[in-house]
């Protein structure tokens, strides 16, 4: 099937005009004849500048929320393309499908970005070298003992896309791997362990699960106790996975030796975060994904899969 003529694509918050170019290049690569795209750098500011921005829209690329007003002017649409996998978050999704208007999301974009992220982290935190970079700085010089990773165990809870990243990398520095999933099944370079053994037998934890009712807080104070004393954790999934408060007691305690995290429960973190002033913790503000090469495949997928959904074909992979 091919698009109609005079098919509009919109784009209704990109970041910035840099943003803005990129959206047209990716566009200009892969549209097909007949469609316009329209881009709106920045977030519309009422309700008002919404509908008319949306309203002839057949198809949005979206960065952040869709109002509810702006779904309902919005009467021709057909698809939303949202630029992740939390679609959820940011539009009525009820809505959506009760009108026939089909939602895409862009998975795997970001496997790499995140993967060497969390082994940075991991790699920072094992060697304290924020702290003594700071200390050296500061005219300081203190050499301090950290951990080696050749030969520890990492141990993975979920073991999607980038917990397969994850455990390649760790591998490749002599690490023992081991995960846990729900299912069960788990591929090389990991072993299946089940989460009890991946807690309390690991040097090193890294969370890379969906955030779910199921999942909230399932790193709490009791889980962090069976951790091998000294152990570090590693969050760059979602800030709710864990108990921030429990992080916090298990640093004083010394039952972590570190907590290494790209997100927060509330983000931006709060400047007053009792997380981001603890010795022991690292942190980044939720920048695991940003790198060049993830957000030009984020656009282009986000674009693809657009049109695909204008086209009435499969989402892109």
């Amino acid at each position: 099937m091919t698009v109609p003529r005079n098919t509009l694509l919109v784009v209704p918050d990109a970041e910035s005009d840099a943003d803005a170019a990129a959206f047209r290049a990716c566009f200009a690569a892969v549209a097909p004849q007949g469609v316009e795209l329209r881009v709106h750098v920045g977030q519309p500011a009422t309700d008002a500048a919404w509908r008319e921005l949306v309203a002839d829209a057949d198809g949005i690329v979206l960065n952040w929320r869709l109002p509810d007003e702006a779904l309902r002017a919005a009467t021709k649409l057909r698809v939303v393309s949202f630029l992740g996998t939390g679609a959820a978050d940011h539009l009525d999704l009820g809505a959506a499908q009760a009108r026939g208007i089909d939602v895409r999301t862009v998975s795997g974009y970001s496997n790499d970005a995140v993967a060497e992220h969390t082994l940075g982290l991991l790699l920072a935190l094992a060697r304290g070298t924020v702290a003594r970079n700071r200390e050296l700085r500061e005219g300081e010089w203190l050499p301090a003992t950290g951990m080696q990773l050749s030969g520890k165990r990492l141990g993975l809870v979920g073991y999607g896309g980038i917990g397969q990243r994850v455990a390649e990398l760790g591998a490749a520095f002599g690490m023992d791997v081991v995960a846990w999933t729900r299912s069960g099944r788990v591929a090389s370079p990991a072993r299946f362990a089940e989460l009890a053994e991946v807690l309390s037998e690991s040097d090193v934890v890294s969370l890379h699960l969906s955030l779910t009712p199921g999942t909230t807080a399932c790193i709490g104070a009791e889980e962090l106790a069976t951790m091998r004393e000294g152990a570090l954790l590693l969050n760059t999934a979602r800030g709710a996975l864990v108990d921030e408060a429990a992080v916090l007691d298990a640093l004083d305690s010394g039952r972590l030796g570190g907590y290494a995290t790209d997100v927060f429960v509330e983000e931006p973190a709060p400047p007053g975060s009792p997380l981001l002033a603890h010795p022991r913790v690292l942190a980044t503000p939720h920048i695991g994904y940003a790198t060049a090469d993830a957000e030009a495949a984020l656009l282009r997928r986000g674009i693809e899969n657009a049109i695909a959904g204008l086209t009435g074909a499969s989402p892109t992979t």
